[in-house]
């Protein structure tokens, strides 16, 4: 621990209602851990979702350079965060989904990616671009992801949600999904 910390690492501790001991995020708090990153995991049972049409959606079943550049460019990513990611996305092996959702120009309006594991879909990455939000565009890029895993075996999706996120929120919620549980953490501001 004294090596970390003199590398200029802080503590950071990864908080659920279910952490043991039951006053530990009170004693952290006193502390002067600090609360960061409150996180709504949500879920959904894809038996309710419907079926649709996939119109103005581009697949891929890897990374591939154009779902990746339209990421980046959407979430303005700088070439540091682009090298991290790019190598965290590559070594992703359940089978996946790299989607985007396009207008009839061809400009891309939202993308995300959805994994599977056993009978779940992850929703990760998902963003709309700014000049079209609350056009219904998310909404249509997690139906056709959502689609994707019920055709490949999903029976359940999965996200995370930062609290602040109202729309994200509202729209999941719209959606039908649920919050399973939260978390957060607690990050040491002053030694």
């Amino acid at each position: 621990m004294n090596n970390y910390i003199a590398r200029n690492g802080k503590a950071i501790y990864k908080m659920t209602p279910q952490s043991k001991p039951n006053n530990l995020d009170s004693v952290l708090e006193e502390s002067g851990y600090v609360l960061e990153g409150t996180t709504s995991v949500q879920v959904l049972n894809l038996a309710e979702t419907e079926s649709l049409n996939e119109i103005n959606v581009i697949k891929y079943d890897h990374l591939h350079d154009h779902w990746f550049h339209e990421f980046c460019l959407l979430s303005k990513m700088n070439d540091h965060d682009q090298s991290i990611l790019k190598k965290m996305l590559g070594n992703i092996i359940q089978k996946k989904c790299f989607m985007l959702l396009t207008d009839e120009g061809g400009t891309v309006t939202a993308c995300g990616l959805g994994v599977l594991e056993d009978e779940y879909i992850g929703l990760y990455n998902i963003i709309t671009h700014e000049n079209f939000r609350n056009q219904g565009n998310g909404a249509i890029l997690i139906r056709n992801l959502l689609h994707w895993g019920k055709e490949n075996g999903a029976k359940n999706a999965y996200l995370q949600v930062i609290k602040t996120n109202a729309p994200a929120l509202s729209l999941y919620g719209k959606l039908g999904f649920e919050e399973k549980y939260k978390y957060w953490y607690r990050i040491k501001t002053k030694e």
